[in-house]
């Protein structure tokens, strides 16, 4: 998760700098160590991680490794 404000205000300054915003998207896509130095983030609350970590599972869960036909999720992983 980030912080919305700060992610608002990096995103004001690249628009007072004269960027536009198909700009400001390509550069958080194709440049993200500026968002990753200037914006914190940090692990969602349980009610929220369990959600997202559960529709991981419930989408890869049952896949096997393309190499070694093991699972991706087994007892080492």
């Amino acid at each position: 998760m980030t912080n919305e404000d700060k992610l608002d205000k990096l995103e004001s300054q690249m628009r007072k700098a004269g960027m536009l915003d198909e700009e400001i998207k390509s550069y958080r896509f194709y440049s993200p160590v500026l968002y990753r130095k200037c914006i914190d983030r940090c692990v969602p609350p349980p009610k929220i991680f369990y959600w997202r970590m559960r529709a991981v599972y419930s989408l890869y869960g049952n896949m096997k490794d393309s190499k070694t036909k093991d699972p991706l999720f087994n007892g080492n992983a």
